[in-house]
């Protein structure tokens, strides 16, 4: 359809002839993947393509149809916006910002059954532990590098999951990179659900099903995410708690707002997880209307992009606080500042560094983060 820009004008003519005739305001583009042959057979010249779709179908909105919606469904791996090794990405972020209304960012399955190893599939923060995906599988990497590449936040929409990715574990341990087991299907998958019944997939309220017969859940601090384990199987999923700490994320970047992948699979009638109907939704919705104070939470990792010319694994920073409370370091990790506040000291075997945090919030140690400085003692250095 894009190899031709004739091909390409048909398929505008088209597409908004059939989104007017059923009463739609627009046209959703999700592509997976422009450029990229893990899904179909895509070659390196739709880089460019996808880009004069974008560009001619704007301009035919311009021209014919002010108004009409133009939005994009993404991939969010690091391959989807830089060169890496030789590859062209998937897109041109700034480009895409330009021509469409909105950037719908697919954060989910980043880690899955696919995989010899347990990994939540949509970290919020990354696990200083894995680093398979050289630290850049968190949705605050996801973020925060689709705006350093060009995207206006208020086009930017995070895309949330109410489902787990599930694996079959390999042994004892049920932890974070746990080894897992290779089944029939030449992948790691857990056990299908008694409902949507795939192998390696389980909905939010399959997971509350399984909590309530006697499944384990376990909160990760450092990815700021639950997993749960139970009948030799491992699932990686969100809860409220979770969903909370990413809308809030949302919301601190100033996106436009958030989607769900899927209605069908929340608790839509409020039978499974005692939370009421669509208890993850709601709450999301509940805390993206709230006028609350939205604390910043450090990364666990920079930022740093990937490079453009090859790939290149991020050096993670230590979580671990051994630094004493009034702003001196003994080890490595973060101090409070000693006469600021607003200020605070990660501490590195080559020497220190000092951060500053945004207006209205302190350093608050007892976090390792940035907080409303309401919240905050600042008191007697510490």
């Amino acid at each position: 359809m894009v190899s031709s820009t004739a091909n390409i004008d048909a398929f505008i003519s088209n597409s908004m002839a059939f989104v007017n005739s059923i009463g739609y305001d627009g046209l959703d583009l999700d592509w997976e993947y422009p450029a990229k042959t893990t899904v179909d057979s895509s070659p390196p010249a739709d880089y460019q393509n996808f880009q004069t779709l974008c560009d001619r179908y704007r301009t035919r909105i311009n021209s014919n149809q002010p108004g009409f919606m133009l939005t994009a469904a993404v991939g969010i791996g690091q391959d989807k916006i830089f060169t890496i090794d030789g590859a062209v990405p998937s897109y041109n972020v700034s480009h895409l910002s330009d021509n469409l209304d909105m950037i719908h960012l697919m954060a989910y399955d980043i880690h899955g059954h696919w995989e010899d190893k347990t990994g939540h599939h949509a970290n919020a923060y990354t696990k200083e532990s894995d680093d398979r995906l050289g630290y850049t599988d968190s949705i605050d990497w996801i973020i925060y590098n689709w705006i350093e590449e060009g995207a206006d936040p208020k086009k930017l929409v995070l895309g949330l999951g109410a489902y787990g990715r599930s694996f079959k574990l390999a042994g004892s341990d049920t932890g974070f990179m746990a080894p897992t087991s290779l089944g029939s299907n030449d992948l790691y998958s857990g056990s299908a659900g008694p409902y949507t019944r795939e192998p390696g997939y389980l909905a939010y309220y399959e997971i509350c099903e399984k909590l309530r017969n006697g499944w384990t859940s376990v909160w990760d601090d450092e990815a700021q995410v639950p997993y749960a384990y139970g009948d030799g199987d491992w699932v990686g999923y969100d809860n409220q708690r979770s969903i909370g700490v990413k809308v809030n994320m949302a919301k601190s970047y100033g996106l436009a707002g958030i989607m769900w992948w899927a209605v069908d699979i929340d608790d839509f009638d409020g039978s499974f997880c005692n939370q009421g109907k669509y208890p993850l939704m709601t709450y999301a919705k509940n805390v993206l209307l709230s006028d609350d104070p939205v604390p910043t939470n450090p990364s666990t990792t920079p930022h740093s992009t990937q490079s453009t010319q090859s790939t290149q694994s991020s050096t993670t920073q230590t979580t671990t606080q051994s630094s004493s409370s009034n702003g001196t370091c003994d080890n490595t990790g973060y101090a409070p500042h000693p006469s600021d506040c607003s200020k605070w000291i990660q501490c590195t075997p080559t020497g220190n560094i000092e951060g500053q945090c945004a207006n209205g919030l302190f350093w608050d140690q007892s976090n390792t983060a940035c907080n409303w400085d309401y919240l905050v003692d600042c008191s007697n250095d510490s």
